[in-house]
């Protein structure tokens, strides 16, 4: 298997388990919130992960070709992007 469909099961199988309907007493909210920061934690890991290491570098090679591309980078939340505005060439402006 390879690591994009280890990726995707292990994806499918959070999902699965973070949209199962919550069933518990008042008692257990506690250990559900526990269990939910912990998820948030794995997921914050892995975005800041998958954008080092497979996004970032790909948006900068988009942008190297083109003199009016700017790539950004926003660590806290999680995001980069690549401006690209207008020129000549590309009458345009975007956001990717």
């Amino acid at each position: 298997m390879s690591s994009l469909e280890e990726f995707q099961d292990k994806l499918n199988s959070r999902m699965k388990a973070a949209a199962s309907a919550p069933h518990w007493q008042s008692s257990d909210a506690e250990a559900y919130m526990a269990a939910l920061r912990s998820r948030r934690q794995q997921f914050d890991e892995a975005a800041r992960s998958l954008i080092a290491t497979v996004i970032k570098p790909r948006l900068e090679a988009v942008a190297e070709l083109f003199p009016s591309a700017r790539t950004q980078t926003d660590e806290q939340a999680c995001r980069c992007w690549c401006w690209f505005a207008c020129s000549d060439r590309y009458p345009v402006t975007a956001k990717v």
